[in-house]
């Protein structure tokens, strides 16, 4: 599912300031960081998909357990807090329905250690008019309505 292009400005990420994981849980922290997105620093909604993704576990390397498709990039937390922050950037096509029920979009890019060791991905949903964020565990089996947020790179 290709994100439709609008009126909608470049994202602009400010790298130096890093994902603060403790914003998840007390405790948290980076497991595994995807340094291709780190070089994101403007995404233009236009070159986001929305990419369904299988369960790899026997391909773990570096914690990435879901393959990337080539020429993707899985976007990161960095751009789930500038969406998080500034709601308006949020592409108006992820509210809609998939699977007739919310879309649930994911940020693959980083993967994050709950202080219980629980490796998790964050997420958002837009439910009953909002916006709203959760965390799902990484190995989790994903159905049709969850999907990953991808950069398609040349």
């Amino acid at each position: 599912m290709q994100l439709q292009r609008d009126a909608r400005s470049i994202i602009t990420i400010d790298r130096p300031s890093t994902f603060k994981p403790g914003f998840v849980s007390p405790g948290c922290s980076v497991w595994w960081q995807d340094e291709r997105a780190l070089q994101a620093t403007e995404i233009d909604p236009g070159d986001v998909e929305l990419v369904q993704l299988p369960r790899h576990p026997r391909s773990r390397v570096l914690g990435r357990w879901r393959s990337t498709p080539n020429g993707f990039t899985p976007l990161d937390t960095g751009v789930f807090q500038v969406l998080w922050e500034e709601p308006w950037l949020i592409p108006e096509s992820w509210q809609k329905l998939t699977c007739n029920t919310t879309t649930f979009v994911f940020f693959d890019g980083t993967v994050i250690q709950t202080s219980q060791g629980n490796l998790v991905v964050v997420c958002l949903g837009y439910l009953n008019g909002h916006w709203r964020w959760s965390c799902r565990p990484y190995d989790e089996r994903r159905i049709c309505n969850q999907v990953s947020a991808m950069l398609r790179v040349a």
